[in-house]
């Protein structure tokens, strides 16, 4: 009878999926942010930025500035994380 043990390649893993679900995570919460609108005359305010600083104070720069990055591929890729539901390359550009 041989008891389990992990080896080296799978405890290198778990960082990673570790890593992976907290970035996954800090995405969704800044789309869930961007639809979250602050009442605010004449420019309505979404609580993004409040989200951003959060996630940068909480993980660390590195984490958060990743987080942020992978945001924003993901709605250059065209999936419909920002305001209003928006995303893709003209939203960057407009």
């Amino acid at each position: 009878m041989s008891i389990h043990s992990p080896t080296a390649s799978s405890l290198r893993r778990m960082p990673l999926a570790r890593e992976l679900s907290i970035a996954f995570a800090g995405i969704l919460l800044l789309a869930l942010s961007a639809r979250v609108q602050v009442p605010f005359w004449p420019v309505p305010m979404t609580l993004q930025t409040l989200t951003v600083m959060a996630l940068g104070l909480t993980l660390g720069a590195g984490r958060g500035a990743a987080i942020t990055l992978g945001y924003l591929l993901s709605g250059l890729a065209g999936m419909p994380v920002f305001a209003g539901a928006m995303a893709g390359p003209a939203v960057f550009a407009g």
